[in-house]
């Protein structure tokens, strides 16, 4: 039950990386960037589970 919530409040942080990351001027920020937001948050999401 807990871990579903966990698992639900990382897609919404995702979509919401993918969406929202802006530099400070306003321009979209660069995919690799918001990638490894990402990859960084499924490793802390694999060593939680363990």
């Amino acid at each position: 039950m807990v871990w579903g919530a966990i698992i639900n409040g990382s897609r919404f942080w995702a979509n919401a990386v993918k969406s929202l990351t802006m530099a400070e001027d306003g321009t979209p920020v660069d995919s690799e960037t918001r990638r490894g937001l990402i990859i960084r948050h499924l490793a802390w999401l694999n060593v939680l589970a363990f």
